[in-house]
Formats: structure tokens, C-alpha cells, sequence
């Protein structure tokens, strides 16, 4: 009898798997409710195969050319009669193949051997660990459900398959129980003809009832097929002390339901829930309960060969396909972990070919690191501190000990617990005094930039040929270049300079990042555009000697376009292509960065959008997270489509951490002025952000709400150690309206470097505080610092200081084609002030009046989107 039968007759016995899980969920004093009986359905996606499929085999064999399935039964009732019987067909099959007790283990053995537990089991060990269930009962022989405590789980249950030691187990044990109803294929005790099913032993009788007086019972991949347990279960039945909590049967929507079990579902407490599978079920009980979890934590974290189950896991969701979005989504996830586990070990023995190759990374080594990056992701960050702690103490080689150090600090950073960091890092000198890369890590973790210098140069002294510490003294001197001006940004650039020239000749291979730093600082800070694109050419041609399909060459090549140069742009293009189709699919994603990028400089909204259209079509960008930040950034940039990048950063962040996702996210819901849900991602995910990143996006929604107060102080107390002082506190003096402290402030730090054309920004508040307390504005400064700017933005807001709207506009529509973006700048700037309601204005800064075509063909979505914005 179907399922839609059994429904139709008892319309008031069907529970949803939602019903099943507010059952699951009701406790007292979070002590289980119910207890499992799990039958050979629930081996099925574990690639054991089922006793449906055993029994039609054994049918084939038996029925020669008869290929109907009634028909088959027939003769076999007709021929066999006296061992055949198809109310027990799989037991008297088995007995008929197998004639003996031993032979019969020996063929359960092969076929459990070697089997994966499914993503079932690793939900169903996550509900243990959650005490939603205790006890286990099963049918089966196989050994998934403890061979999946021991992948899945840090606990280890009590497993007994024999009748004369099932007394030993107590129903208040809080220990996980596993009991074989039927026995283990490890012994040759076990049950599986239809004389041995009949009955139970008195003793596992006896236990079954016992556990069924406090627990209810859900029942899952069993077809109730053998008279042992129908029978028990119908005598307990009849007593009201017994599954107080009812008996949940769960069946595949596609299964026969046998007589025997249509008559028990006829009595009270004995309900039914229609499933999918195993699997399915599981899942759908783990996320509810959970609040929306699609993997169990366990699952990923503790294994014995983490990237082997994980591979394993995949291979088997291929091969039983399922409909559920959970499972799916699961799948997704542990894709990502199989893809995070495989790089892990690539890149932890890659960063230890320096050790013997008996002080690499062990297999318990890597779960340990696994367990604690895990609880990191997850932000138990004081108990990812604990087990590092606990572990460190029995690691003495060096590879492991530095990763586990190097996750406490990760851990103490997300906690925002400084002094901490610093601490660990200085244990890892200490451990490893000539490794230079522990130097550069406490410089990071340092706020004291002269501590920081010290730390940086130590690196260089104990290893001259580690190119990264030329490239990490190179930055900070960068850094220290972009906040000051006149012979202190000169001299610092000439350090920086310096740096990344001793880097190259340390190590002048195409794969030293000093080169990027290089180009980078020429295309920075030389002024003279002939001096400048000489000099970078002369770069790129340097390492298209070395590899002329190298990305970095071709970022180079992109980064050296400029609107209106098609020549360049299209033997770009084409050079891209064919790498691309010369290259494995993996790299795919990063010639698509360079090339989107490369077509955003021509300013040609169509094609631009035509790109756009493609990269998203070939590619997920949820699992590609550089090419997904790529694509929201021209998205916003070029179309003004803010609420799509939302979206798809949200569903990136859905499936893994990303800091530049993040960031990103916050910033356009900022722009949006979305403050409530800026505030909550902030809050949800700061301690996971660069320090500094988290201080920038931290001042950005204390601006949204107009709190100039406390981001003064903010200021105050951090701004020095981002270089972030000077500007900002003459843009939040301006924008609070405290104009004569503005000026004041300005004076202050103009004075010193002679008003230095280089302090745009500077002279530019400085300025306006002046026009605004009643001064005249310094034309001939002005004029000085127009001729210094470079970008669009800067011009605008010079000819609105010096009252020449019709320029500031033009410049303004210059920046907004460009960069949609910038409409939510000049919203802000105090300098824009006195045009910002002005209908040319507001025309320059208008969506609609840009007309870009939409990247997804709808022109009336840009209007919406604009209109919100």
C-alpha cells in the first residue's frame, strides 16, 4: 500500500517534519525526548546497498528470464513454497542464499566494508552532541552510526550488539548508546533470516521496553518488516506507560508500506511523517532546531582525514541527487571546505620545505588546526584560544607550533585584545628567533610605528633574502608618504623606494611582490606622466621577459589604460583571451578581474554591461569572491547598482567570511543611508576586520549619524596610528560647523610645509573655513593646488570654492561618469554646499539623467534603485 493510501485512511496520524522537530525541541531540563530506531534505509546514501536492492538481485538469480516483479513472486511461491515467503521476503532470500550463520556475516561484512556514514549521520551526531537524542536503536549490522561518531563527533558512545550485555547499559547514562537490535556483522550472532527476526532476546526485549517507558520513538528507514520489533512494539502499545511521547514512523514518499505497519498506525500514539530520505529528514531537523544551519560544525571540523571524508561526502551527494536546498547548500559548503582543506595542507608543507620531512604536518596535526580555524569562523574565539592552548603544550615541531600560535593571534585580533597579539607573537620569536616572518607578523600587530620600524628591520637582519620584509618596510613608508607632505613625504618615499629596490636585487624573480610595490609607487607619485609611463613600461616590459602571461603583467598592462585608448585595450583583450583558453579553468576568475577591468576604463556603459552579463552567466560568483567584489564594484561604479551589489555581497557572506566582502557590504548600505542594517553588520562582523578597516567603517556610521562628537574623539584616540589625524578632523570640524577651529586646526598643519600643494584636501577645508567665517578665500592657493590635482573630484570642489559653478559642475559630471558613486560624496562634502540644490546640481548627480544601460537589460530597475537612493 502507497503512502497517499495510508494518508486517506488516517487523515489525522500525518505530522510534518516541522511538527516532528517542535516534538524533538520540547525538553525538560534539555534531557531527550525520544529515542531512534534507524533500519537499512538509512544506509542507502552511505552506498550499502539497501534490502530492496539485495532482494530484487536475489530474485533475478532465482527467476532466471521471469523479469516482472509480481510475476517473479508468484513463481517463487508456486516452486519454493516451503522456504519462500514474501511477507519476509529479504530474510528468506538471505537464508536461501546463504546457508549458514557465518556465510551470512562474511557477505554483510563485504558489503559494509569500507563505506562512508552519509550527511545524514553527520546530522544525527550533531543532534546527539546537542542532547536532542541519546540512544540509538538499529537493525542494521553495518557500523555507520559509530563509525560516524568517530568522523563526525568528539563523542564515543556505548555500542552493544549482544543480549548478555545489554543489561550493563542504563537509561540515564549520558553517554550516546548505540544497540544493535539484530547484532553486528563482527560477530556471528546476528539476525537476518526470518526464524532469527521473529523474536527478540529477553534481554534486548527487555531493555527496548525499558527505554520506551521514558522515551517516545522516531522511526526512520525501517519497513517494519520483521516481527521481533512489530511485535514488541505492538504489545507495548497496549499499556499507557509505554511512548508517552508517541511513535514517529517516517517514509519515503515512494515506499510500500507493509501491512503490519498500517495496522500499528492505526493505534493511538503512532503517528506518521512523510520524508524524502535519511538524509533529507536530517537535514531539515539539524536546520530547523538550529535556526537555519546547514552543516553541522562537526562535520567539517573533526575527522581523521579531513580532505579524504570531505572528497568522500561529495562523491556520494553526486551520486544520490536530492531536491533539498539544504542538502544542496550543504554541498556547497563543504565544497568550499574540501577546497579550503586540500589548500591548507598545500600551503602548510609548502611553508615548512624548510623542515625534514618528518616534522611536516601530521593528519592529526591538520584536523587540530582544522578544529580551531573552525571555531574561529564560527567566533568562539576564547574557546579557539582555550584549545590552542590545551594542544600547544604536547607539539614540539616547528611547523605545527607556529600555525597553532599564529591562530591564537588571529583569535585575540577578532577579540580586539591588542596587547595580546603582540604577546603571542613575541612567543613565536622566541620559539623561532631566525624565521623573519615572525618579525613582520608583530610589526603588523604593533601601534607604535618607530616599534614597528624596529620589528621590520629585525626581520631583514636575521634573513636579507625574505622579500616580503623589503615590501612590508617598503609600505609603511608609503603610508607614512600619503599623510604628509614637502621634504617628510619625499624623504619617506625615497625610503620606500629604497626598500623595494634592495627587495628586487635580493630576489628579482617575476613572483617578488616588491615589483607590484614598485609600480605601484611610480604610478602613485611621480608627477611628470612622460617620466611616469616610461618608467612603468619599462617595468612590464622587464617582466614580460621573464613571463608575458603572467596575471601581474597583465594587471600591469591594465592598469596603464586610459579612456580612449582602443589599440591597447583590444591587443589586451585579445592577449587575455588566449591565455584564458590556454589556462585551467581554475584561473579563470582572475583573467575575467583583469578583463572586466580593462574594459571599465573606455567608460562604455554597453559593453561594460555586455562583460558584466557574461562573467556573471559562466561563472558562480558566491564561490569566487575576488571575481564577485570585481563585479559589485563596476556594478556600483558604472550603473549606479547599489541594492544588486547588496544582494550578491549578502549571499557571498552567506556562505563564507570575507573581510572585503564585508566592507564592502557596510559601505554601500552607509551610502544608502541603510544606517540600522550598516550598524548591525558592523556589529556582527568588526572584530573579523583589519583594525584599521574596522576604525574607517566605525567613523563612516558615526558620520551617518551625524555624530561629529564622538568621531573626534575617535579620532583623537586612534587617528595618529592610521594617518587618518590631520584631513579628517578638519572634514568633521566643517561638517559639525565648528569653522573657526577648523581654520585654526588647518593653519596649524599647513604652516609647517609652507601650504604645500600636496595637501589638497587640506588646503581645500582650510579654505572653506575661512569662506565661511567671512575671509576671503586665497585665489593665487587655489589656483596653485588646481594645477597640482589630477582627479575630477578635487577640480569640482576647487571651482565651487572659488564660486565657478558652471566648472564645478562640468567636473562633477566628468567624476559621475566615471564613477556613479560619487553622488554620495558630494552629498557629504561640506564644499558642495552652497550648489547642492541647485537644479544643475542635481541634474550632474541624477542616475536618470546619466541614462546607463543596465547590465541586465532592465532600464526601469536602475530607476528604481536610483529613485531609493
Amino acid at each position: 500500500m502507497k503512502i497517499e493510501e495510508i494518508a486517506k485512511q488516517l487523515k489525522g496520524k500525518r505530522k510534518s517534519i516541522s511538527d516532528l522537530a517542535r516534538f524533538i525541541q520540547t525538553q525538560t531540563d534539555h534531557n531527550p525526548n525520544y529515542t531512534l530506531l534507524l533500519g537499512a534505509g538509512c544506509s542507502i546514501t552511505s552506498d550499502i546497498n539497501s534490502a530492496t536492492d539485495l532482494t530484487r538481485e536475489w530474485r533475478n538469480e532465482l527467476c532466471g528470464t521471469i523479469t516482472d516483479i509480481e510475476e517473479q513472486r508468484a513463481h517463487l511461491k508456486h516452486e519454493h513454497g516451503d522456504w519462500y515467503d514474501q511477507a519476509r521476503e529479504y530474510a528468506s532470500l538471505f537464508e536461501k542464499k546463504y546457508d549458514l550463520q557465518r556465510q551470512r556475516r562474511m557477505f554483510v561484512e563485504k558489503e559494509v566494508s569500507g563505506k562512508t556514514p552519509s550527511l545524514g549521520y553527520a546530522y544525527l551526531t550533531a543532534l546527539v552532541n546537542q542532547n536532542y537524542f541519546n540512544t540509538v536503536f538499529t537493525t542494521n549490522f553495518d557500523d555507520l552510526i559509530n563509525e560516524a561518531f568517530y568522523l563526525y563527533s568528539d563523542q564515543r558512545p556505548i555500542v552493544c550488539a549482544h543480549d548478555s550485555s545489554i543489561n550493563s547499559i542504563t537509561v540515564t547514562s549520558k553517554r550516546p548508546k548505540v544497540i544493535k537490535l539484530h547484532g553486528d556483522y563482527l560477530f556471528d550472532d546476528l539476525k537476518a533470516t526470518t526464524r532469527e527476526t521473529e523474536s527478540l532476546e529477553q534481554n534486548m526485549k527487555r531493555k527496548f521496553s525499558e527505554f520506551s517507558k521514558d522515551y517516545g520513538l522516531v522511526v526512520i528507514g525501517y519497513s517494519g518488516s520483521d516481527r521481533s520489533i512489530m511485535d514488541t512494539l505492538t504489545s507495548l502499545l497496549k499499556s499507557d506507560e509505554y511512548f508517552k511521547s508517541g511513535i514517529y514512523w517516517c517514509i519515503r514518499k515512494d515506499s510500500e508500506v507493509s501491512e503490519e505497519l498500517r495496522k500499528l498506525l492505526w493505534k493511538e500514539k503512532v503517528y506518521f511523517v512523510e520524508i524524502e530520505g535519511f538524509d533529507e529528514l536530517l537535514a531539515e531537523l539539524y536546520h530547523t532546531i538550529n535556526k537555519g544551519e546547514a552543516l553541522p560544525f562537526s562535520t567539517i571540523s573533526v575527522s581523521r582525514r579531513p580532505t579524504e571524508i570531505v572528497r568522500r561526502l561529495l562523491i556520494m551527494q553526486e551520486k544520490f541527487t536530492t531536491e533539498s536546498p539544504i542538502l544542496k547548500k550543504a554541498r556547497d559548503q563543504l565544497v568550499k571546505q574540501s577546497k579550503r582543506a586540500t589548500l591548507m595542507e598545500m600551503v602548510y608543507q609548502s611553508e615548512t620545505n624548510e623542515f625534514k620531512d618528518d616534522e611536516k604536518f601530521s593528519d592529526d596535526e591538520l584536523i587540530t588546526q582544522l578544529e580551531i580555524q573552525n571555531l574561529i569562523e564560527s567566533g568562539n574565539y576564547r574557546e579557539a584560544i582555550s584549545k590552542g592552548r590545551s594542544v600547544l603544550r604536547d607539539i614540539v615541531k616547528p611547523a605545527p607550533k607556529r600555525r597553532i600560535l599564529t591562530l591564537i593571534i588571529q583569535a585575540y585580533r577578532y577579540l580586539g585584545e591588542l596587547n595580546d597579539t603582540v604577546s603571542v607573537a613575541e612567543e613565536l620569536i622566541l620559539f623561532q628567533p631566525h624565521n623573519p616572518a615572525n618579525y613582520l607578523l608583530k610589526s603588523d600587530l604593533l601601534s607604535d610605528r618607530s616599534q614597528k620600524i624596529d620589528s621590520i628591520e629585525k626581520a631583514i637582519e636575521v634573513n636579507p633574502y625574505f622579500a616580503r620584509s623589503y615590501c612590508e618596510k617598503a609600505l609603511l613608508y608609503i603610508r607614512e608618504a600619503r599623510s604628509s607632505y614637502g621634504d617628510v613625504r619625499k624623504s619617506a618615499l625615497d625610503v620606500a623606494h629604497e626598500a623595494v629596490k634592495n627587495g628586487l636585487l635580493k630576489d628579482p624573480s617575476i613572483h617578488n611582490p616588491c615589483w607590484t610595490l614598485k609600480f605601484n609607487l611610480i604610478r602613485e607619485f611621480q608627477r611628470d606622466k612622460h617620466v611616469r609611463d616610461v618608467e612603468l613600461n619599462k617595468i612590464i616590459r622587464q617582466l614580460s621577459d621573464m613571463n608575458p602571461n603572467s596575471s601581474r603583467v597583465l594587471r600591469m598592462r591594465q592598469q596603464m589604460l586610459s579612456e580612449g585608448d582602443e589599440p591597447g585595450l583590444e591587443a589586451l583583450l585579445e592577449d587575455i583571451d588566449k591565455i584564458k583558453q590556454r589556462s585551467d579553468p581554475s584561473l579563470h576568475p582572475q583573467f575575467d578581474i583583469i578583463r572586466l577591468r580593462s574594459i571599465a576604463t573606455s567608460n562604455d556603459t554597453e559593453r561594460i554591461g555586455s562583460a558584466l552579463s557574461s562573467v556573471v552567466s559562466e561563472h558562480d560568483l558566491v564561490k569566487n569572491i575576488a571575481l564577485a567584489l570585481a563585479v559589485v564594484e563596476l556594478k556600483r561604479k558604472k550603473f549606479g547598482l547599489d541594492k544588486e551589489a547588496i544582494i550578491l555581497m549578502e549571499n557571498c557572506l552567506k556562505a563564507g567570511f570575507d573581510d572585503g566582502v564585508a566592507e564592502f557590504l557596510i559601505e554601500t548600505l552607509i551610502d544608502l543611508g541603510r544606517q540600522a542594517e550598516a550598524e548591525e553588520a558592523f556589529k556582527k562582523y568588526r572584530h573579523r576586520l583589519p583594525p584599521n578597516v574596522s576604525f574607517k567603517l566605525h567613523i563612516d556610521i558615526l558620520e551617518g549619524l551625524n555624530d561629529f562628537d564622538s568621531i573626534l574623539t575617535e579620532l583623537r584616540k586612534y587617528g595618529a596610528l592610521y594617518k587618518t589625524y590631520q584631513s579628517h578632523r578638519m572634514y568633521v570640524l566643517l561638517r559639525k560647523g565648528a569653522n573657526e577651529e577648523a581654520k585654526n586646526f588647518g593653519k596649524e598643519v599647513l604652516t609647517p610645509v609652507n601650504f604645500s600643494v600636496e595637501a589638497e584636501a587640506e588646503i581645500i577645508n582650510y579654505e572653506l573655513a575661512r569662506k565661511r567665517l567671512g575671509l576671503k578665500v586665497n585665489t593665487e592657493r587655489l589656483e596653485k593646488v588646481l594645477q597640482f590635482a589630477n582627479d575630477f573630484s578635487t577640480k569640482a570642489a576647487i571651482y565651487a570654492l572659488l564660486d565657478n559653478n558652471k566648472e564645478a559642475i562640468e567636473h562633477i559630471k566628468k567624476e559621475m561618469k566615471k564613477d556613479k558613486t560619487f553622488r554620495f560624496t558630494v552629498a557629504r562634502w561640506p564644499v558642495f554646499e552652497r550648489i547642492r540644490k541647485s537644479p544643475d546640481f542635481l541634474q550632474a548627480t541624477s542616475l536618470l539623467t546619466q541614462a546607463p544601460l543596465n547590465p541586465t537589460g532592465n532600464v526601469e530597475s536602475i530607476t528604481k534603485i536610483s529613485a531609493h537612493a
